[in-house]
Protein backbone atom coordinates (compact mmCIF):
# COMPACT_ATOMS: atom_id res chain seq x y z
CA UNK A 1 0.00 0.00 0.00
CA UNK A 2 1.27 3.37 -0.49
CA UNK A 3 -0.13 6.24 1.22
CA UNK A 4 0.40 10.52 -0.06
CA UNK A 5 0.03 13.01 2.23
CA UNK A 6 0.12 16.93 1.07
CA UNK A 7 1.96 18.86 2.92
CA UNK A 8 2.10 22.69 2.33
CA UNK A 9 5.80 24.50 1.49
CA UNK A 10 7.83 25.95 4.39
CA UNK A 11 10.95 27.68 4.59
CA UNK A 12 13.19 25.56 7.58
CA UNK A 13 16.34 23.71 7.77
CA UNK A 14 17.66 20.51 6.41
CA UNK A 15 20.19 17.72 7.82
CA UNK A 16 20.47 14.31 6.81
CA UNK A 17 20.40 11.37 9.35
CA UNK A 18 21.87 8.11 8.40
CA UNK A 19 21.29 5.18 11.16
CA UNK A 20 18.51 3.71 12.85
CA UNK A 21 14.99 5.46 12.54
CA UNK A 22 14.57 4.65 16.72
CA UNK A 23 17.48 7.81 17.28
CA UNK A 24 16.22 10.41 14.53
CA UNK A 25 15.57 12.47 17.72
CA UNK A 26 19.47 13.61 17.74
CA UNK A 27 19.20 15.34 14.77
CA UNK A 28 16.10 17.38 16.06
CA UNK A 29 18.51 18.34 18.85
CA UNK A 30 21.53 19.04 16.26
CA UNK A 31 19.32 21.32 14.52
CA UNK A 32 17.97 23.07 17.39
CA UNK A 33 21.41 23.84 18.53
CA UNK A 34 22.61 25.09 14.80
CA UNK A 35 19.72 27.39 14.68
CA UNK A 36 20.14 28.66 18.07
CA UNK A 37 24.12 28.84 17.47
CA UNK A 38 22.99 30.99 14.03
CA UNK A 39 20.10 32.87 15.83
CA UNK A 40 17.32 31.57 13.49
CA UNK A 41 14.07 31.34 15.41
CA UNK A 42 12.68 27.95 14.25
CA UNK A 43 9.19 26.02 15.05
CA UNK A 44 10.41 23.00 17.55
CA UNK A 45 8.06 20.93 15.82
CA UNK A 46 10.40 18.80 13.06
CA UNK A 47 9.40 16.90 9.47
CA UNK A 48 10.84 13.67 8.10
CA UNK A 49 11.21 12.16 5.07
CA UNK A 50 12.61 8.80 5.08
CA UNK A 51 14.01 7.87 2.22
CA UNK A 52 14.81 4.40 3.37
CA UNK A 53 12.67 0.96 4.64
CA UNK A 54 13.95 -0.84 7.62
CA UNK A 55 11.16 -3.10 6.41
CA UNK A 56 13.38 -4.08 3.70
CA UNK A 57 16.34 -5.14 6.14
CA UNK A 58 20.00 -3.80 4.93
CA UNK A 59 22.50 -2.14 7.29
CA UNK A 60 20.35 0.57 9.62
CA UNK A 61 23.95 3.08 8.55
CA UNK A 62 22.37 2.76 5.46
CA UNK A 63 18.94 4.34 6.26
CA UNK A 64 18.53 7.48 5.05
CA UNK A 65 15.96 10.30 6.50
CA UNK A 66 15.80 14.24 5.51
CA UNK A 67 14.98 16.48 8.73
CA UNK A 68 13.52 19.85 8.51
CA UNK A 69 12.84 22.14 11.27
CA UNK A 70 10.62 24.86 10.37
CA UNK A 71 11.57 28.23 10.32
CA UNK A 72 9.52 31.02 12.25
CA UNK A 73 7.88 33.73 9.87
CA UNK A 74 9.08 37.45 10.60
Amino acid sequence: MVKFKEVAGFKGIKTIFNGNYSISDKSWYWLIRHAENKNIEVKELPFEVYKSDPHMGADPLKWEAEIYLPIRSQ
